[in-house]
């Protein structure tokens, strides 16, 4: 890219979508311009009146329902655990909200968890703790006090001990009581968030959004002898040289820039990203000299490739013989705790107080013009490498002006739709916009917020996402409790087994699509 068009690009992908217009050509613009870039490689809480809990469910095994049994028959290709609206406090319960009960209640949660064997992460969809109204605490239009907030972290890093018992990964979704007294940097601060592992597609992204991979395919090989060991790959523009091991990861060849010849020998593959780099991208995965040269001689040439057939491609193939090219899900956590002119919330209970964040409210949650850009851009890396999409954000997002609930597939009662709408995020239909721009690639939304969600789920069309919101951990007294394990299966199936209070779910994935590998339906 010329340095003179370089600032166009970045004030394209940075450009919010322009109120008072359609969204979908908003939208459209948006990831025309995040395309350029990309060429260039660059019940609702707050409300005590909640329905009662009507119905307790033991913690039944994990296939509790005949639908569940079967569609499970396959194995999945990720299994992951959900938690929301947990609001752990210290405090007497208020409705029927039992804050002392969330304690045993993720305990129960993350046993379960552990003990399927199989589930790759686990996710808290938000409202993780609460505080103590009792203490003064909760007091309207009043800066919090220092004592209240070191109560609120302490509420927010015993509960963060009992999700720490689970034996794996685990993220976290920011919600609007996480930041009742708190700012998002004090949340932050007291939770963990399994990095990205190194060479996995994906994005850091920033406060509280992020994107991850999986299966890992990102290990580096045991037996690193092997890295002179493939096929000789470039991308289109490139002239950096690499080599692709069997094993669907990539070293660079250092002096490959010199070697036209190497250039020329090389196979061009549409996406060089999709081969994760051996030894974490960092030193080692860089040959020197001599295996550099070792790896040129394995090189393909015209109508004929030298490379093993059991080690790397073969006959001009372009991918790792019998490897996927990248991790068949990504999965996408959002922040939506920001006011409609991307100011992050702090404090919610002073919303008109001293030192206010202007244009707070409870109702209205956003997610930023700068997360749907950068949701934008993971949207078309994933589908640049052929994988599908989950993604998770705290509100709802089938409500609002235009949304979908109660229509399609999905069941067709709504209880409420102005309870529906007030649970929703102010810009859904922005973000359904984005998030179904490209038909069948993202397959599921997860969402919390609305306690107990009538419906629980909203299904447009065959090819739209799933938007699923899952009952609230918080209601009701032991043995009430409610969490669930997610399966998502080779033919893109999502199946939700529900525990105690939560529901089971399966829905077909999109016709024709497959997610046992990242490919193109």
């Amino acid at each position: 890219m010329s340095a003179a068009a370089w600032p166009s690009c970045r004030v394209a992908c940075s450009s919010r979508p322009r109120r008072g217009t359609s969204s979908r050509t908003s939208i459209a613009v948006l990831f025309a311009a995040v395309g350029v870039c990309l060429q260039f490689g660059h019940m609702c809480e707050g409300t005590e009146g909640v329905d009662s809990v009507t119905q307790v469910r033991s913690a039944a095994p994990r296939h509790s329902s005949t639908e569940a049994t079967a569609a499970t028959s396959s194995t999945p290709v990720v299994s992951f655990g959900i938690v929301t609206d947990v609001h752990y406090a210290d405090a007497a319960p208020s409705g029927t909200r039992i804050y002392r009960d969330s304690v045993d209640k993720v305990k129960a949660a993350v046993d379960t968890f552990n003990a399927a064997g199989s589930t790759d992460f686990i996710i808290s969809l938000g409202d993780l703790k609460d505080t103590d109204a009792s203490r003064g605490c909760d007091t309207p239009n009043v800066p919090a006090s220092p004592a209240c907030v070191n109560l609120t972290i302490g509420f927010l890093k015993t509960i963060e001990g009992v999700l720490a018992g689970f034996n794996g990964p685990r993220h976290h979704l920011l919600g609007n009581h996480d930041v009742d007294i708190l700012t998002q940097l004090e949340v932050l601060n007291s939770t963990t968030d399994t990095p990205l592992s190194p060479g996995s597609p994906g994005s850091a992204g920033g406060p509280g959004y992020s994107s991850w991979s999986l299966p890992d395919s990102s290990a580096p090989p045991t037996n690193t002898s092997l890295d002179t060991t493939g096929c000789l790959v470039r991308s289109p523009s490139g002239g950096n040289i690499w080599v692709v091991h069997s094993d669907g990861s990539r070293n660079w060849l250092s002096t490959s820039a010199s070697h036209t010849e190497w250039q020329a020998s090389a196979l061009v593959v549409a996406n060089i990203d999709v081969y994760p780099k051996r030894h974490g991208g960092s030193g080692a995965y860089s040959l020197d000299s001599d295996d550099s040269s070792a790896a040129f001689a394995q090189r393909c040439t015209v109508g004929h490739c030298l490379c093993d057939p059991a080690t790397g491609t073969a006959n001009g193939s372009t991918l790792p013989h019998g490897q996927s090219p990248a991790p068949a899900l990504r999965f996408v956590r959002l922040n939506a705790d920001y006011t409609d002119q991307d100011i992050a919330w702090a404090d919610l209970d002073n919303l008109n107080g001293p030192g206010a964040v202007p244009g707070m409210s409870w109702e209205h949650a956003n997610v930023p013009s700068f997360q749907l850009t950068w949701l934008a851009a993971e949207l078309e890396a994933a589908k640049s490498m052929g994988q599908h999409v989950v993604v998770f954000v705290h509100y709802r997002v089938d409500g609002g002006p235009g949304g979908p609930v109660g229509t399609g597939l999905g069941p067709s009662t709504v209880k409420s739709r102005s309870w529906v709408d007030d649970c929703s995020l102010q810009n859904a239909a922005v973000l359904r916009d984005v998030l179904e721009h490209h038909s069948g690639l993202v397959l599921a939304v997860f969402s919390g917020h609305d306690h107990v969600p009538q419906p629980p789920y909203t299904k447009e069309t065959a090819s739209s996402p799933l938007y699923y919101t899952h009952h609230a951990l918080v209601e009701g007294a032991l043995p009430h409790n409610a969490y669930s394990i997610v399966d998502v299966l080779p033919n893109c199936t999502i199946v939700i087994h529900g525990y105690v209070d939560a529901g089971n779910v399966t829905i077909a994935g999109p016709p024709g699509h497959n997610c046992s590998s990242a490919s193109t339906p």
